[in-house]
Protein backbone atom coordinates (compact mmCIF):
# COMPACT_ATOMS: atom_id res chain seq x y z
CA UNK A 1 0.00 0.00 0.00
CA UNK A 2 1.35 3.48 -0.83
CA UNK A 3 2.75 5.27 2.19
CA UNK A 4 0.31 8.20 2.05
CA UNK A 5 -2.81 6.08 2.50
CA UNK A 6 -1.16 4.14 5.34
CA UNK A 7 -0.12 7.36 7.09
CA UNK A 8 -3.56 8.89 6.65
CA UNK A 9 -5.47 5.90 8.05
CA UNK A 10 -3.10 5.91 11.02
CA UNK A 11 -4.40 9.41 11.85
CA UNK A 12 -8.09 8.48 12.07
CA UNK A 13 -8.20 8.95 15.86
CA UNK A 14 -5.69 11.72 16.38
CA UNK A 15 -6.65 14.65 18.59
CA UNK A 16 -8.81 17.08 16.68
CA UNK A 17 -9.74 20.71 17.33
CA UNK A 18 -13.29 20.57 18.68
CA UNK A 19 -15.38 23.73 18.79
CA UNK A 20 -19.02 24.46 19.66
CA UNK A 21 -19.69 25.12 15.96
CA UNK A 22 -18.32 21.78 14.81
CA UNK A 23 -21.61 20.47 13.42
CA UNK A 24 -22.65 23.66 11.65
CA UNK A 25 -21.69 23.96 7.97
CA UNK A 26 -21.12 27.37 6.40
CA UNK A 27 -24.08 28.76 4.47
CA UNK A 28 -23.88 30.12 0.92
CA UNK A 29 -24.40 33.72 2.07
CA UNK A 30 -21.38 33.37 4.41
CA UNK A 31 -19.18 33.31 1.29
CA UNK A 32 -21.13 35.93 -0.66
CA UNK A 33 -18.74 38.39 -2.23
CA UNK A 34 -15.66 36.30 -1.46
CA UNK A 35 -13.40 35.39 -4.34
CA UNK A 36 -12.29 31.80 -4.74
CA UNK A 37 -8.78 31.17 -3.42
CA UNK A 38 -6.20 31.78 -6.18
CA UNK A 39 -5.08 28.12 -6.22
CA UNK A 40 -8.65 27.00 -6.92
CA UNK A 41 -9.24 29.74 -9.51
CA UNK A 42 -6.08 28.58 -11.26
CA UNK A 43 -7.47 25.05 -11.60
CA UNK A 44 -11.06 25.87 -12.64
CA UNK A 45 -10.31 28.87 -14.87
CA UNK A 46 -12.86 31.61 -15.40
CA UNK A 47 -15.96 30.79 -13.34
CA UNK A 48 -19.30 30.68 -15.15
CA UNK A 49 -21.47 29.58 -12.22
CA UNK A 50 -21.30 28.52 -8.58
CA UNK A 51 -24.26 26.91 -6.84
CA UNK A 52 -24.88 24.80 -3.73
CA UNK A 53 -24.97 21.08 -4.44
CA UNK A 54 -27.69 19.57 -2.27
CA UNK A 55 -28.09 19.82 1.49
CA UNK A 56 -24.93 19.33 3.52
CA UNK A 57 -24.82 18.34 7.19
CA UNK A 58 -21.20 19.22 7.86
CA UNK A 59 -19.68 21.16 4.94
CA UNK A 60 -20.93 23.58 2.33
CA UNK A 61 -20.71 21.76 -1.02
CA UNK A 62 -20.57 23.86 -4.19
CA UNK A 63 -20.76 22.92 -7.85
CA UNK A 64 -18.49 25.08 -9.99
CA UNK A 65 -18.66 25.37 -13.76
CA UNK A 66 -15.54 26.97 -15.17
CA UNK A 67 -13.55 27.30 -18.35
CA UNK A 68 -11.74 24.05 -17.56
CA UNK A 69 -14.79 21.97 -16.74
CA UNK A 70 -17.02 21.09 -13.81
CA UNK A 71 -15.71 20.77 -10.27
CA UNK A 72 -16.92 20.29 -6.71
CA UNK A 73 -15.57 22.29 -3.79
CA UNK A 74 -16.28 21.57 -0.13
CA UNK A 75 -15.97 24.43 2.34
CA UNK A 76 -15.47 24.05 6.09
CA UNK A 77 -15.80 26.93 8.50
CA UNK A 78 -14.49 25.53 11.78
CA UNK A 79 -11.29 23.75 12.89
CA UNK A 80 -12.84 20.29 13.31
CA UNK A 81 -14.34 20.18 9.81
CA UNK A 82 -11.15 21.71 8.42
CA UNK A 83 -9.22 18.78 9.90
CA UNK A 84 -11.75 16.41 8.35
CA UNK A 85 -11.39 17.96 4.88
CA UNK A 86 -7.61 17.62 5.10
CA UNK A 87 -8.01 13.99 6.10
CA UNK A 88 -10.45 13.34 3.23
CA UNK A 89 -8.05 14.99 0.79
CA UNK A 90 -5.24 12.68 1.90
CA UNK A 91 -7.45 9.56 1.76
CA UNK A 92 -8.38 10.36 -1.84
CA UNK A 93 -4.75 11.05 -2.71
CA UNK A 94 -3.77 7.75 -1.11
CA UNK A 95 -6.38 5.84 -3.11
CA UNK A 96 -5.17 7.51 -6.29
CA UNK A 97 -1.59 6.62 -5.41
CA UNK A 98 -2.60 3.03 -4.84
CA UNK A 99 -4.01 3.01 -8.38
CA UNK A 100 -7.27 1.84 -6.94
CA UNK A 101 -10.00 1.10 -9.45
CA UNK A 102 -12.60 2.48 -7.06
CA UNK A 103 -14.78 5.15 -8.74
CA UNK A 104 -13.67 8.09 -6.60
CA UNK A 105 -13.30 11.77 -7.38
CA UNK A 106 -9.79 13.14 -7.65
CA UNK A 107 -8.47 15.63 -5.07
CA UNK A 108 -7.21 18.74 -6.85
CA UNK A 109 -6.43 21.32 -4.16
CA UNK A 110 -6.68 21.89 -0.41
CA UNK A 111 -6.56 25.57 0.54
CA UNK A 112 -7.09 27.65 3.68
CA UNK A 113 -8.08 31.28 3.29
CA UNK A 114 -9.76 33.85 5.55
CA UNK A 115 -10.84 31.30 8.17
CA UNK A 116 -12.27 28.80 5.67
CA UNK A 117 -10.86 25.55 4.32
CA UNK A 118 -11.60 24.56 0.71
CA UNK A 119 -11.27 21.07 -0.78
CA UNK A 120 -11.47 21.12 -4.58
CA UNK A 121 -12.12 17.82 -6.31
CA UNK A 122 -13.01 16.59 -9.75
CA UNK A 123 -16.63 16.21 -10.76
CA UNK A 124 -18.01 12.67 -10.54
CA UNK A 125 -20.97 12.26 -12.85
CA UNK A 126 -24.13 10.62 -11.55
CA UNK A 127 -26.95 11.22 -9.07
CA UNK A 128 -26.76 10.40 -5.34
CA UNK A 129 -29.07 7.68 -4.10
CA UNK A 130 -32.17 8.59 -2.11
CA UNK A 131 -31.39 8.86 1.58
CA UNK A 132 -34.46 6.90 2.64
CA UNK A 133 -33.61 3.41 1.46
CA UNK A 134 -32.35 1.14 -1.29
CA UNK A 135 -35.31 -0.68 -2.78
CA UNK A 136 -34.27 -1.90 -6.23
CA UNK A 137 -32.55 -5.30 -6.45
CA UNK A 138 -30.05 -4.19 -9.09
CA UNK A 139 -28.97 -1.21 -6.96
CA UNK A 140 -28.59 -3.41 -3.89
CA UNK A 141 -26.37 -5.82 -5.82
CA UNK A 142 -24.20 -3.02 -7.25
CA UNK A 143 -23.81 -1.36 -3.83
CA UNK A 144 -22.75 -4.66 -2.25
CA UNK A 145 -20.11 -5.33 -4.90
CA UNK A 146 -18.69 -1.84 -4.54
CA UNK A 147 -18.46 -2.21 -0.76
CA UNK A 148 -16.66 -5.53 -1.16
CA UNK A 149 -14.19 -3.81 -3.51
CA UNK A 150 -13.55 -1.09 -0.90
CA UNK A 151 -12.92 -3.69 1.80
CA UNK A 152 -10.63 -5.64 -0.54
CA UNK A 153 -8.16 -2.78 -0.89
CA UNK A 154 -4.76 -4.00 0.34
CA UNK A 155 -3.80 -2.84 3.84
CA UNK A 156 -0.71 -3.25 5.92
CA UNK A 157 -1.69 -5.82 8.60
CA UNK A 158 -3.20 -4.09 11.64
CA UNK A 159 -4.01 -5.55 15.04
CA UNK A 160 -7.79 -5.88 15.48
CA UNK A 161 -7.85 -5.22 19.22
CA UNK A 162 -5.54 -2.22 18.95
CA UNK A 163 -7.75 -0.64 16.27
CA UNK A 164 -10.87 -1.32 18.36
CA UNK A 165 -9.19 0.23 21.41
CA UNK A 166 -8.49 3.36 19.39
CA UNK A 167 -12.04 3.48 18.03
CA UNK A 168 -13.49 3.27 21.55
CA UNK A 169 -11.20 6.04 22.79
CA UNK A 170 -12.29 8.23 19.88
CA UNK A 171 -15.92 7.41 20.70
CA UNK A 172 -15.33 8.65 24.25
CA UNK A 173 -13.70 11.87 23.02
CA UNK A 174 -16.54 12.56 20.58
CA UNK A 175 -19.08 12.00 23.35
CA UNK A 176 -17.37 14.42 25.73
CA UNK A 177 -16.92 16.97 22.93
CA UNK A 178 -20.70 17.08 22.44
CA UNK A 179 -20.59 15.86 18.83
CA UNK A 180 -23.19 13.09 19.13
CA UNK A 181 -26.79 13.21 17.96
CA UNK A 182 -28.95 12.34 21.02
CA UNK A 183 -31.76 11.19 18.75
CA UNK A 184 -29.67 8.26 17.55
CA UNK A 185 -29.66 6.80 21.08
CA UNK A 186 -33.42 6.82 21.61
CA UNK A 187 -33.69 3.02 21.36
CA UNK A 188 -30.45 1.94 23.02
CA UNK A 189 -29.94 4.01 26.18
CA UNK A 190 -27.80 7.03 26.93
CA UNK A 191 -24.49 7.52 25.09
CA UNK A 192 -22.57 6.84 28.32
CA UNK A 193 -24.38 3.57 29.02
CA UNK A 194 -24.08 2.52 25.39
CA UNK A 195 -20.34 3.15 25.41
CA UNK A 196 -19.99 1.09 28.59
CA UNK A 197 -21.85 -1.72 26.83
CA UNK A 198 -19.52 -1.50 23.83
CA UNK A 199 -16.50 -1.82 26.09
CA UNK A 200 -18.06 -4.74 27.94
CA UNK A 201 -19.19 -6.66 24.84
CA UNK A 202 -16.26 -5.97 22.53
CA UNK A 203 -15.54 -8.68 19.93
CA UNK A 204 -12.62 -11.02 20.52
CA UNK A 205 -11.07 -11.02 17.06
CA UNK A 206 -11.58 -10.13 13.43
CA UNK A 207 -9.98 -8.72 10.31
CA UNK A 208 -9.12 -5.06 9.78
CA UNK A 209 -10.09 -3.61 6.39
CA UNK A 210 -10.38 -0.18 4.81
CA UNK A 211 -13.78 1.24 5.80
CA UNK A 212 -15.53 4.02 3.93
CA UNK A 213 -17.05 4.97 7.28
CA UNK A 214 -20.23 6.56 5.88
CA UNK A 215 -21.39 4.01 3.31
CA UNK A 216 -24.98 5.00 2.62
CA UNK A 217 -27.12 5.84 -0.44
CA UNK A 218 -26.44 9.57 -0.62
CA UNK A 219 -22.70 8.93 -0.92
CA UNK A 220 -23.10 6.57 -3.88
CA UNK A 221 -23.53 8.16 -7.32
CA UNK A 222 -25.71 6.37 -9.84
CA UNK A 223 -26.41 6.41 -13.54
CA UNK A 224 -29.19 4.49 -15.31
CA UNK A 225 -30.61 3.26 -11.98
CA UNK A 226 -28.13 0.44 -11.34
CA UNK A 227 -24.73 1.66 -12.60
CA UNK A 228 -22.47 3.19 -9.95
CA UNK A 229 -20.37 6.09 -11.22
CA UNK A 230 -18.81 7.26 -7.97
CA UNK A 231 -18.38 6.90 -4.22
CA UNK A 232 -17.86 10.20 -2.41
CA UNK A 233 -17.34 11.67 1.08
CA UNK A 234 -14.27 9.85 2.42
CA UNK A 235 -13.84 12.11 5.45
CA UNK A 236 -14.95 9.36 7.86
CA UNK A 237 -12.81 6.57 6.39
CA UNK A 238 -10.97 4.46 8.96
CA UNK A 239 -9.49 1.00 9.47
CA UNK A 240 -11.74 -1.54 11.17
CA UNK A 241 -14.11 -4.50 11.00
CA UNK A 242 -16.13 -4.83 7.78
CA UNK A 243 -19.30 -5.11 9.87
CA UNK A 244 -19.03 -1.35 10.55
CA UNK A 245 -19.83 -0.41 6.93
CA UNK A 246 -22.30 -3.29 6.67
CA UNK A 247 -24.17 -2.04 9.73
CA UNK A 248 -24.45 1.48 8.31
CA UNK A 249 -25.85 0.14 5.03
CA UNK A 250 -28.17 -2.30 6.82
CA UNK A 251 -30.12 0.66 8.16
CA UNK A 252 -31.02 1.67 4.59
CA UNK A 253 -32.02 -1.80 3.38
CA UNK A 254 -35.15 -2.49 5.37
CA UNK A 255 -36.53 -5.39 3.32
CA UNK A 256 -35.24 -8.76 4.54
CA UNK A 257 -35.09 -10.33 1.08
CA UNK A 258 -33.13 -7.38 -0.29
CA UNK A 259 -30.72 -7.58 2.64
CA UNK A 260 -30.11 -11.25 1.86
CA UNK A 261 -29.44 -10.24 -1.72
CA UNK A 262 -26.97 -7.61 -0.52
CA UNK A 263 -25.19 -10.14 1.70
CA UNK A 264 -24.95 -12.67 -1.13
CA UNK A 265 -23.56 -10.09 -3.57
CA UNK A 266 -21.09 -8.87 -0.95
CA UNK A 267 -19.82 -12.44 -0.86
CA UNK A 268 -19.12 -13.09 2.81
CA UNK A 269 -21.24 -14.33 5.67
CA UNK A 270 -21.93 -11.75 8.37
CA UNK A 271 -22.61 -11.99 12.07
CA UNK A 272 -25.87 -10.32 13.27
CA UNK A 273 -24.33 -9.68 16.71
CA UNK A 274 -21.41 -7.85 15.11
CA UNK A 275 -23.81 -5.85 12.96
CA UNK A 276 -25.54 -4.66 16.10
CA UNK A 277 -22.26 -3.92 17.86
CA UNK A 278 -20.88 -1.82 15.01
CA UNK A 279 -24.22 -0.13 14.45
CA UNK A 280 -23.92 1.18 18.02
CA UNK A 281 -20.27 2.13 17.60
CA UNK A 282 -20.99 4.04 14.39
CA UNK A 283 -23.26 6.41 16.36
CA UNK A 284 -20.13 7.64 18.14
CA UNK A 285 -17.77 7.82 15.14
CA UNK A 286 -19.99 8.87 12.24
CA UNK A 287 -20.11 12.54 13.24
Amino acid sequence: MPALLSRTLARFDENRPYTPRSLRPPRPHDLHGRALPPRIAEVVGAVHSVRPLGAARSDLVLLIDGDRGRFVVKVAGDPYRAWQLGYEHDIMRGLAGARSDLPTAGPLALVQQDGYTYLLQSWADGCPGRETSLSQPAMVTAAARLLRAIHAQPLTPLDYQEILDRQLRLADRNMHAGLLDPGEFADCGSPASTLRRLRRERPDSGQVVLLHGDYRPKNILWQASSVITGIVDWGLALPGDAHYDLAVMRWYIRDGALWQRFAAAYGLSHDPALLRYYDLLSKFLNV
